[in-house]
């Protein structure tokens, strides 16, 4: 298991706190085109951390698997950690591939 963080908290720039808010909205475009476990893990994590400013992900977890049932999936879980708190931290700067945060 790779090592998440125990909370995310949002930052304090609003400009980055925007950005978040319309990667949700990119977030839900894509579930509804495409329904892939990764990106539902990711909406997930975001829209918790959006709705309560600090999550602590082991709690989260613990919610997301009696949500998903059988599609939670612990590699794509850890992805999204990782892929959410660097948004939070850097702007995505240490994450590879996809689209990055959009602009405002």
């Amino acid at each position: 298991m790779a090592t998440i963080p125990l909370n995310i908290t949002l930052p304090n720039d609003q400009a980055r706190i925007e950005q978040l808010r319309k990667r949700l909205y990119e977030y839900r475009e894509r579930i509804n085109e495409h329904g892939r476990t990764s990106t539902r893990h990711k909406e997930f994590i975001l829209t918790h951390l959006l709705e309560n400013i600090t999550i602590n992900m082991l709690q989260l977890r613990e919610i997301m698997i009696g949500e998903f049932g059988c599609s939670f999936s612990q590699e794509e879980f850890e992805n999204a950690c990782e892929v959410i708190e660097d948004y939070c931290a850097t702007g995505g700067y240490h994450v590879e591939g996809g689209t990055g945060l959009p602009r405002i």
